[in-house]
Parts: structure tokens; sequence; C-alpha cells
């Protein structure tokens, strides 16, 4: 009878946090800060992406935001910060794009169709 390996990551999903790493000391106090479930990062990204644009840093911003995207694609927010980016690069494409994205996760998305309508008036 033949035996199937196992593997760690049976059963886990990527967007798990962490189980907490085994350590000599059995303390409670000892436990080092709380393992961040995989959207937090997005979060962390997102508002690193917030201080580049708040220092005029477009390029960085954007940089961030993409990042942030690639780790939760589903959150329009990050879809309409990174068109504002993109929006003072004079990215004109890629904030259509951005925009039209976000406004599909949240048709409600009043900040995705106010930039569509600052690109209109910065085109004509």
């Amino acid at each position: 009878m033949k035996r199937r390996a196992t593997s760690p990551l049976h059963g886990r999903h990527f967007h798990s946090p962490a189980p907490p790493l085994a350590s000599s000391s059995s303390t409670s106090s000892s436990s080092s800060a709380p393992h961040l479930p995989y959207m937090a990062d997005a979060e962390t990204l997102k508002a690193k992406g917030n201080t580049h644009f708040r220092n005029g840093e477009y390029d960085e911003a954007v940089r961030f935001y993409s990042l942030a995207i690639q780790r939760n694609s589903t959150n329009p927010v990050l879809w309409t910060n990174r068109a504002n980016a993109r929006l003072k690069l004079e990215l004109w494409e890629d904030v259509i794009t951005d925009c039209l994205r976000s406004i599909e996760l949240n048709t409600e998305n009043m900040k995705a169709f106010f930039y569509l309508g600052m690109f209109d008036n910065f085109v004509h």
C-alpha cells in the first residue's frame, strides 16, 4: 500500500495568517507581533503609496498602489488611488483603465467617476 506524502501546507489557504513559530520560551509575554492576514499586506502597501502621494512622489505612489493591487485586486480604493496618482502624471489611458476597473468593483464609487471627469477636463 502506497502512502501519500503530506505537505505542511496541505489544507491551508494562502490568505490565512501563518501559525506562530515555536519558540524556546513558553511564556505569553515573549510572543512576537501578531501575524497579519494576507490582505493586510495590501493595506500596508496602500499606506506607503499614500505617503508617497502626499509627498508629490507620484511615480512611487503608483508603484506601491500597483503592488497593493497585486495583493488584493478586489479593493476598488486601490484602483482609484492609483488612478489619482496616474492623473497627476498625466497617464490618461491608465487613468481610464483604473477608474473603469474600480467602477466594475463598486458601481457607486464616486471618486472613480470624479477622476474620469477630471480626465475629461484635462483632455478637452
